[in-house]
């Protein structure tokens, strides 16, 4: 990523911009102080239950409890302040 940074290189879609040196240096300033080991599966569970919800099949409201009902299925002491 560094050398595609410091390059010519260009994005059409982007008027020509290198966004990527805007990019580089981004994730050293992430905060990782809140991530836990819950929040991989957690992901997937989201992932999941949003499935029908993207393609039309079922409605938000719907995604959402599917969604916190596999949640407190594995971890049945979460809360939510959604």
């Amino acid at each position: 990523m560094t050398k595609i940074a410091m390059s010519d290189y260009k994005n059409d879609f982007l008027g020509g911009q290198n966004h990527i040196k805007y990019l580089i240096d981004l994730p050293q300033h992430i905060d990782k102080s809140n991530v836990t080991a819950y929040d991989g599966v957690i992901m997937d569970i989201l992932q999941a239950s949003m499935v029908g919800y993207i393609e039309g099949t079922i409605k938000e409201d719907k995604a959402w409890a599917d969604f916190k009902a596999k949640v407190l299925e594995l971890y049945p002491d979460m809360t939510f302040d959604f």
